[in-house]
């Protein structure tokens, strides 16, 4: 109060002196901050060094700490659990999930206060989705699977039109059965608005956020053109996608997997194994996404500027070959090769550019193969892909250098409406997709 009187005394003395006075106020006003704000310090300040974390978190909130999920030793017992561990010491914090039959691969969110795990209470229940804080309170039920319920992960937000602000998401994995392959569905925190982002043929699993926004992914592929419906020889390869189920594009080739064992760290419980360990800490929120895709069942287009600009061995731009393009879809007699036999769908068009336009059905797994002039195949995916309701999609070429800009001009193709390919050759029930999860509007 000292410095406030003295200030406001020569702020009098000198009131001649706009501009100082105006000056000296400013001064003043700030000095006032600076008193408040440390007073208001003072009044949060611990009574001791041991109640602050070091990034000046309460104690017990997760410093120090990682979570993990145990599995018993002994091979006769089935259960698993989720526990917190010391990061130094490795001695066991505690054992978040009492009560659960089956509790595993915890995932935390953004800012280090909460994870998602999948779990179910009764030996007999369905595997669910499940949302607790560090500390273990906060217990809630996020969603279920008709089927199961795999592995589960926070996303970044997500805005359309229609929405007031970005909403947060998760997404999370079916279980496979032999009808139906496992598949990425996203949902809101509170479990609705539940959406399939992955359509494959033969299973999608293991997603990662991207630091860009993407979903990384595992996708079962043939390593030839099998169409005998064998799924003995299926290799897995890496894939992206937008978290609305756009875009989907190969990130890594096909590779064998080995049986490779998850991670494990040693802890002080030698009657369990603790796997997969995650230090518990707040990580940056990657970008969210603005989406355009529609809920209903709108078709989508997709077209190509050059099938001639290829990468792909033994194969030219001035190889003018192309005559048209097939599009397939899986379908076959039985359940196992409805997920792995292509049907075809229907053919379009590629102009003397190389250029081709299509409408294509939306929510299916869908494969393609460039046909020459004399009706032989030149090339054909190995794997599927699919486009969201009212996706609008476009590729530079087939295969091509993915580094290369494409040329300026109006394509032949785009000049006319898109060829419309329908899926009205598929058995509705071999179209249906898994039943949608969770129970909430």
């Amino acid at each position: 109060m000292q410095h406030q009187r003295k200030a406001t005394i020569r702020v009098e003395d000198y009131r001649s002196s706009l501009m100082f006075g105006r000056g000296l106020v400013v001064a003043v006003c700030v000095g006032l901050a600076v008193v408040v704000v440390v007073g208001a310090c003072r009044q949060q300040t611990p009574s001791s060094l041991a109640d602050v974390s070091p990034k000046g978190r309460p104690a017990g909130t997760g410093e120090g700490l990682v979570i993990a999920t145990q599995v018993p030793v002994s091979g006769a017992d089935s259960r698993c659990r989720i526990v917190t561990v010391g990061e130094q010491d490795r001695a066991i914090i505690s054992v978040l999930t009492e009560g659960f039959a089956v509790a595993a691969s915890p995932d935390l969110s953004f800012d280090g206060e909460r994870f998602l795990f999948v779990g179910s209470r009764g030996e007999e229940d369905p595997q669910s989705i499940w949302e607790m804080r560090i500390d273990g309170s906060g217990l809630r039920l996020v969603t279920t699977c008709p089927g199961g319920c795999a592995e589960a992960i926070y996303l970044s937000t997500i805005y359309t039109i229609d929405m007031l602000a970005p909403v947060d998401q998760i997404a999370f994995v079916t279980l496979s059965s032999v009808e139906i392959p496992s598949e990425i569905f996203t949902c809101r925190l509170d479990g609705s608005r539940a959406r399939r982002i992955t359509f494959t043929a033969n299973g999608a699993s293991d997603p990662f956020l991207l630091d860009d926004g993407r979903l990384l992914f595992t996708m079962q592929v043939s390593p030839s053109n099998d169409e005998t419906g064998n799924t003995d020889c299926l290799e897995a390869a890496l894939f992206t996608v937008n978290t609305d189920g756009t875009d989907v594009f190969p990130f890594l080739g096909l590779h064998r997997r080995s049986g490779a064992r998850p991670h494990t760290i040693q802890v002080d419980d030698p009657d369990w194994r603790t796997l997969n360990a995650k230090r518990i800490a707040s990580r940056d929120r990657p970008p969210g996404r603005a989406s355009v895709v529609d809920r209903d069942d709108a078709p989508a287009q997709l077209y190509c500027l050059n099938a001639y600009m290829t990468g792909l061995r033994g194969r030219s731009e001035n190889d003018k070959t192309i005559n048209k393009v097939r599009f397939y879809s899986r379908g076959g007699s039985s359940e196992v090769q409805s997920r792995t036999m292509p049907r075809l769908l229907g053919e379009a068009p590629v102009e003397s550019d190389g250029s081709f336009f299509v409408e294509l059905p939306s929510g299916i797994p869908i494969q393609l193969e460039t046909i020459g002039s004399n009706g032989q195949s030149i090339n054909r995916m190995r794997s599927y892909f699919w486009v969201m309701p009212g996706e609008r999609r476009g590729c530079i070429g087939c295969h091509e250098d993915r580094a290369l800009t494409p040329p300026n001009r109006h394509v032949f193709a785009l000049r006319r409406p898109p060829t419309r390919i329908t899926s009205d050759c598929l058995d509705p029930e071999k179209r249906k997709s898994p039943q949608t999860p969770g129970g909430r509007p």
